[in-house]
Parts: structure tokens; C-alpha cells; sequence
């Protein structure tokens, strides 16, 4: 669905288009490819509480880890998203 309205926008969108499909592809490693109507409020919340963890300037060596190992533990568990 995502990546017909993606088509549609102008160039100058191009950059904003690649952020959000970033943001749905994180999404979806983190809850799995659900339909958009499965989303509900405490997934939000999750994901950006996930998101707000990612190092902002990642090294090539944590860069390179799947999304969950690049994920810092918050300070309310100890093994968040099925680690």
C-alpha cells in the first residue's frame, strides 16, 4: 500500500518517502508485517520507545546488527522485543 502512494509523490518527496519507508520497514522487524488496521496504540507507544533506544550516530560495526541487536535495553526490562 505504502509503496503505491510512495510512487505517486514528486521528486521533491523522495527524501521524506525513503525516511517513512525505513520507519516501516523497523516496524514491521519489530511486529511483523501486520495489516496497518492490527495497529493499535501500545505498538505506537513501542515502537517509539524503540526507536528513541537506536544510537543516532550508529559505527559501521553496530550499523551492521539486525535492528534488535542496535536496540539499547531501556532502563524498564531486560530483554525487550524478544531478546
Amino acid at each position: 500500500m505504502y509503496e503505491d502512494w510512495a510512487t505517486k509523490q514528486p521528486a521533491s518527496a523522495r527524501k521524506l518517502c525513503d525516511e517513512w519507508r525505513v520507519s516501516i520497514r523497523r516496524f514491521a522487524k519489530l511486529f511483523g508485517d501486520i495489516d496497518v488496521t492490527d495497529v493499535d496504540r501500545n505498538m505506537v507507544i513501542d515502537f517509539r520507545e524503540a526507536m528513541a533506544r537506536l544510537p543516532t550516530q550508529s559505527k559501521k560495526h553496530v550499523a551492521c546488527l539486525p535492528l534488535l541487536d542496535q536496540i539499547r535495553p531501556g532502563p524498564h526490562d531486560a530483554g525487550w522485543f524478544g531478546a
